[in-house]
Order: structure tokens, then C-alpha cells, then sequence
């Protein structure tokens, strides 16, 4: 069932009780190389493995279960973007509802069909970015999260920090065959307006305004 994004206050929520009494699995930690064994910047926060780095990413550019998306506009992408990358906005997966609101996140199925076609799949290991200074990837991040996804990452810097270490873009369009992406729809990670509403005043609820 469509959700407004309206919630998004939400999605992008930390609900204290949820974190404390039911945390999300960590996704997977990218299967390492012997020439590059860390995924991510050593670091002493928690989940730290859900960055990795740019030094990761491209040891790891050609391993046959990655999938890098690029969350930026298509003029940005077509600009220059990640070898590899696709690219979905998170305005994909929304929709417009009968108030004329185009913040309406589309049913699980329909959020699941978009990855799949663009070849991604319940089995890929997924690096998304962003230029570095915006919300984007934060919010495909959610979306994958939303449908079950376990091994998803963001890059850390994003496409900013990729370019001013040197490494390289290219500007040809990433294809990639059709997959199979099968949702797990997880509906804990997303808040209604009920639940936003619910919380309010309550100690053990935490709203973040991103």
C-alpha cells in the first residue's frame, strides 16, 4: 500500500524504542579482496560498515555481485559517474496521489519491479552514492532497507570525495541486464502519519527532521 512520504520526518526517524528493542540486521560486510581486505575507513562507530570507501570500491569495480547506484540527476550522472553505476533517483519510487502529493512512496512490488529491471537483486552487493552533501542516498538506502535488503552500503564521501582523490568517471550509460528482485517488505522501518502522531510527547520516541 502507497505510503506519503510525508513520513519521510519518519522513515528518516529514529524510533528509540524500535532501535533499542528490535535493532535492523547490519547488512552484510562486502566479501574483501586479498589485496584490499576492509571494506570501510577503519572506524570505532557503530555499523561502520555500512560506509565503505573509495579505496574499497575500486578494488572491487569489476566483482560480478556489485551494483553501484548513483542517486544524483541524470544531468549529473551523464556529466561523468562511478564505472558501473546506474542511476535511480529516489524520485522513482514515488508517486502522485489525489491531493496532487508527489511524495507517495509506491507499493513494495511496484518499488521492487524499478530495482529489478535495472538489474538489481536480492543477492547483490549494493554501494550507493550521492555527490556527498545531499539526502539522496540516504533515501535509496531506505528504500532498499524498506524492501528487505540486507547487503547495501554507502560510499563514503560520495562522488565529491570519489573525483578529488583521482579517481576516474566515465560518461557512457551503465546497462544492466534485468534481475529478479524479490521484496521482504520490511514495515517496521517505515513510520505513518498515525505513528508520527502516536509519538508525539512520548520519552521513548525520537523524531529527526532531516
Amino acid at each position: 500500500m502507497a505510503v506519503s512520504l510525508v513520513l519521510m520526518a519518519a522513515a528518516m526517524i529514529f524510533i528509540i524504542s524500535g532501535c533499542s528493542n528490535a535493532a535492523t540486521p547490519a547488512p552484510t560486510t562486502p566479501a574483501a579482496s586479498a589485496a584490499n581486505s576492509s571494506p570501510t575507513t577503519p572506524s570505532t562507530y557503530p555499523n561502520s560498515g555500512l560506509l565503505v570507501s573509495d579505496v574499497w570500491l575500486k578494488a572491487h569495480l569489476t566483482d560480478s555481485s556489485l551494483t553501484i547506484i548513483d542517486t544524483r540527476t541524470d544531468a549529473s550522472y551523464g556529466g561523468g559517474h562511478i564505472q558501473g553505476a546506474i542511476n535511480l533517483g529516489p524520485g522513482l519510487f514515488d508517486t502522485t496521489n489525489a491531493a496532487g502529493d508527489n511524495t507517495v512512496l509506491k507499493s513494495g512490488p511496484e518499488v521492487a519491479t524499478i530495482f529489478g529491471q535495472n538489474g538489481v537483486s536480492n543477492n547483490s552487493t549494493i554501494v550507493i552514492y550521492s555527490d556527498g552533501n545531499d539526502t539522496n542516498s540516504g533515501r535509496v538506502f531506505w528504500d532498499l532497507e524498506y524492501l528487505g535488503q540486507k547487503d547495501m552500503h554507502i560510499l563514503d564521501g560520495g562522488f565529491g570525495k570519489w573525483k578529488s582523490d583521482g579517481n576516474a568517471a566515465v560518461t557512457d550509460k551503465t546497462a544492466k541486464a534485468a534481475a529478479t528482485y524479490t521484496p521482504a517488505v520490511n514495515a517496521a522501518t517505515l513510520a505513518t502519519k498515525a505513528d508520527v502522531l502516536n509519538s508525539l510527547g512520548k520519552s521513548s520516541y525520537v523524531i529527526v527532521d532531516s
